[in-house]
């Protein structure tokens, strides 16, 4: 690793892994950001993150971005606080990060709370499952929220004047399938097996594992 950090994100892409921002107790939260080749054992870096984040979620998506999630960073007062944007995404190919705008749904009256710990899975390939996490007074949260995955250009002036297009997520599902418990995701790891998506999470600051079953309707909880 060329910098040393804690609570960073990992994602892997091909023979790369990917390490997202994190905490230097010289710098404090991180925006660098590296990969490292796992045939030639070295590391390299890649593009700064928009924001100085640790704590975040990240996941691969389509074997060719990465998506972040949430996180932390310190105020001007050097206070903890959360990160300012939800979500950012990460091109492989352009080495680029980029913010993300959450589309306008009018159906919805709620929209996704920041967090840390939270967990981010690409459960298919157009679509994103963010579920539960801490917020700043490290409460947890059962919150839990499908999006469908585009990118558009709004109008044809701002398609002559950007060079990437907006990235958009535009929320499928929102809360209607509560986690059973409030939990934190410290372990991004999960596995679809029969149409079930599992993950494990935390459901207190114990760090006792508990292992959520989700199979497309209901959420059940069970000990690790």
């Amino acid at each position: 690793m060329i910098r040393s950090r804690s609570y960073f994100g990992v994602a892997a892409i091909g023979k790369y892994l990917y390490i997202i921002g994190g905490l230097n107790y010289l710098e404090g939260a991180m925006m660098k950001c590296e990969r490292f080749n796992l045939e030639t054992k070295q590391s390299e870096p890649i593009n700064y993150l928009n924001s100085p984040s640790s704590h975040h979620s990240v996941c691969s998506f389509q074997d060719k971005y990465i998506y972040k999630f949430g996180g932390l960073k310190k105020d001007n007062n050097q206070k903890r606080a959360m990160v300012d944007s939800l979500f950012e995404r990460y091109s492989v190919e352009k080495d680029v990060w980029q913010k993300i705008v959450l589309k306008d749904n009018s159906a919805f009256n709620l929209m996704p709370k920041v967090s840390f710990h939270g967990g981010i899975y690409d459960i298919n390939e157009n679509q994103l499952l963010v579920v539960g996490g801490q917020l700043e007074d490290n409460e947890m949260i059962t919150q839990c929220f499908l999006f469908n995955v585009g990118e558009s250009f709004e109008d044809n002036k701002q398609q002559s004047l950007c060079k990437y297009p907006v990235l958009t997520l535009d929320i499928k599902d929102m809360n209607t399938k509560l986690l059973p418990a409030c939990m934190m995701f410290k372990e991004q790891s999960y596995q679809i097996y029969r149409r079930q998506l599992y993950l494990i999470g935390t459901s207190n600051l114990e760090d006792e594992k508990k292992i959520c079953m989700f199979d497309g309707k209901t959420w059940k909880l069970n000990k690790a």
